[in-house]
């Protein structure tokens, strides 16, 4: 076996190997696609499916191509399509590394929203409480202020009779007089 020979087995042997690490990282973007996007996986779900399908098949075609490079002759060949093989290996892990970090931003912006909501919620609460406790005081200032008028009121009825009182010698004018202010 000559160096071209056993670089080309090692690369597409390194290939099948990052391939499969591909299938079970493929395996994790699935379970926190479950996590972040409950609701809403179902076309993800679907082109997950199609993705690892690819990957499974492509893992495939490394092992078919690493029997027939070490059954032929053509060296340049061999090599040429051991690092095409490498290379797919590592843009689709790559692909993966990226979706997984997207799904990981998503569930932590759900989490902050779902953060911000709560406390957006129990601030309103708290303006509520707030509202509440404004429309009882406004309450109370009108019920004192209606107290003081009314108070003002007999106040005012009680000086006139006494100033009628100290006028008129008459009980009968002073007695008219009260009836009149009542």
């Amino acid at each position: 076996m000559t160096t071209m020979n056993m670089l080309s087995n090692l690369l597409i042997a390194v290939g099948a190997a990052i391939m499969l690490l591909n299938i079970k990282k493929s395996f994790e973007v699935t379970r926190l696609l479950k996590i972040a996007a409950q609701n809403q996986s179902q076309p993800l779900k679907s082109l997950l499916l199609l993705h690892l399908l690819l990957m499974i098949s492509f893992f495939i075609g490394y092992v078919v191509v690493l029997v027939a490079v070490n059954s032929t002759e053509f060296l340049i060949g061999n090599l040429f399509v051991g690092i095409i093989f490498f290379s797919g290996a590592i843009f689709v892990l790559l692909g993966i590394v990226l979706q997984k970090k997207m799904i990981r931003s998503i569930e932590a912006n759900r989490s902050e929203t779902v953060a911000a909501t709560d406390k957006l919620a129990a601030n309103q609460e708290e303006l509520a409480r707030t509202n509440r406790n404004l429309k009882q005081e406004i309450f109370e200032h009108k019920e004192t202020s209606e107290n003081l008028k009314r108070s003002y009121d007999t106040q005012k009825v009680v000086n006139e009779i006494l100033k009628k009182s100290l006028e008129e010698s008459h009980v009968n004018k002073i007695a008219a007089h009260c009836l009149d202010l009542i």
